[in-house]
């Protein structure tokens, strides 16, 4: 009986032993990995997408960080304010608040005031509440590049956005009271007309006011205009011009008549800033005017208009030009010199020739220059003959560098030591310097004694390159020194 209960308990310890072997095995299959066919290249080739929209629909549907993300990423660590800047640019408008939050990080770590205005512009460009929330804070900021950037964006948002831009404009701070002004200017509100008529009094600073002004000229809306004709009444000169100028910005049609009032009756400045505005305002009006005011009795308002024509496209120009030019009035005469000097016309070469021979100085060079510029064989003779009647710095200046023209210019020089009215100082220094042996026999003709004196400079002095005989000293002293008559 004790046997069979021992083989009894031996089976079952036998069994259990070997559950538990069969237990192992099974635990260590579980842990191994599975076994993996190797994938050969050409296989691989053929689990990736075979044409351009397979690949891009494989793009769109992996989950690969999109390109915002890193831009997100860059942003958060910029280190330069440039930097910085240019990436918050890149933000798009995003109805996600991602990117507000994004910008906002930027506005909470930033210190340099052109930062925080690049942060609030990008701000300004996304439409979400958190945006919004922000700029409501930032319409405060003590820095103006920073207030003036979130005010811009509440005026062009909804009307609760425009109403806190309108409490702005009765603030006690008047930095902050005319960026709101701007704003609403900007964003072509109504108030924002009412409130630049009430502030501009208040305006001491002459490019704050300036600048008001311009957003004013810059709105091209008529509403301005009842503001920019007070300043033309009541403004300080400075602003009274630069309000003639902003009616030209604003386009306003009906400001016309008031521009051409000055062309007739206003100061020289008045005259100019309205016809740089009038022009701008209608080139076909302001050509009317100004031809209306060459034919008035004032030299002074012809040659004002005259100045005005020229960056007009005048049809009949050489016309104009012709009349002045025959006019007799040195001043009318010199701008139509100058217009062909930029504008050559061989039609004009008997008139230049004339005023070259019989103008003042200040023409003759002038008439020269414009001869110079025409390519023709008679306007050089022309300019060949002339010169050699005519100081020696025009035949340097208009002539070319040819060996005919330096002999000509080597002979009128040693022709001028034999005149008993005295040397300049130039024609020696110039023969000195010419290698030519003729040059060189008369320059070397002056004695170190009378051509170092003081009216002749060191630099004669240094140009010497022979010293002269003592016999002719004497001769050489009287060339220079013209006597007086008792």
């Amino acid at each position: 009986m004790s046997e069979n209960e021992l083989s009894s308990a031996r089976f079952w310890q036998i069994w259990a032993v070997a559950g538990a072997f069969a237990t192992a095995i099974a635990g260590v299959r579980l842990l191994r990995p599975m076994s993996v066919a190797p994938v050969h290249a050409a296989s691989q080739g053929s689990l990736a997408p075979k044409s351009q929209t397979e690949r891009l629909v494989f793009e769109l549907n992996s989950p690969a960080t999109p390109t915002v993300d890193r831009l997100f990423a860059r942003l958060a660590i910029a280190a330069t304010a440039a930097e910085r800047c240019t990436l918050l640019e890149q933000v798009q408008p995003s109805e996600d608040a991602q990117a507000t939050y994004a910008i906002t990080a930027v506005l909470e770590r930033a210190q340099l005031s052109s930062v925080r205005a690049c942060a609030t512009q990008a701000l300004v460009r996304q439409p979400t509440v958190e945006a919004r929330s922000w700029l409501v804070d930032l319409a405060e900021d003590p820095q103006p590049e920073v207030h003036a950037s979130a005010l811009e964006g509440l005026a062009s948002r909804d009307a609760a956005s425009r109403l806190l831009v309108v409490e702005a404009t009765h603030s006690e701070d008047l930095e902050l009271r005319i960026s709101a002004v701007k704003a609403l200017l900007e964003a072509a509100r109504e108030e924002g007309y009412v409130a630049a008529a009430s502030v501009l009094p208040m305006i001491e600073d002459t490019d704050t006011l300036a600048s008001l002004i311009d957003a004013l000229g810059d709105s091209h809306d008529p509403r301005a205009l009842p503001t920019l004709e007070t300043l033309l009444e009541n403004a300080d000169r400075e602003s009274h011009l630069h309000a003639i100028t902003a009616l030209g910005e604003l386009g306003v049609v009906s400001a016309a008549a008031r521009l051409a009032a000055f062309l007739e009756l206003g100061s020289s400045e008045e005259f100019t800033a309205a016809a740089e505005a009038l022009k701008k305002l209608s080139p076909e009006l302001a050509l009317i005017r100004l031809r209306a005011v060459l034919g008035s009795a004032s030299s002074e308002r012809q040659e004002l208009a005259l100045s005005a024509l020229l960056s007009l496209d005048v049809p009949d120009m050489p016309t104009i030009m012709r009349q002045q030019l025959e006019s007799g009035q040195p001043g009318r005469a010199r701008i139509a010199l100058h217009w062909l000097i930029d504008a050559p016309d061989p039609s004009f070469e008997s008139a230049l020739v004339a005023v070259a021979e019989s103008g003042d100085w200040h023409a003759q060079g002038l008439a020269m220059e414009a001869l110079s510029k025409l390519s023709s064989a008679s306007a050089q003779a022309a300019v060949q003959r002339l010169t050699s009647t005519m100081p020696e710095s025009f035949e340097r200046r208009f002539t070319e560098p040819t060996a005919e023209n330096l002999a000509h210019a080597r002979e009128r020089r040693i022709a001028r030591l034999s005149r008993d009215n005295g040397v300049q100082p130039g024609t020696l220094i110039e023969l000195a310097r010419d290698p030519d042996q003729n040059a060189q026999m008369h320059s070397s003709s002056f004695s170190p004694e009378m051509s170092c004196l003081p009216n002749f400079g060191r630099k004669w002095c240094n140009a010497r390159q022979r010293a002269p005989s003592s016999a002719s000293s004497s001769a050489t002293r009287m060339r220079l020194v013209k006597p007086k008559k008792a």
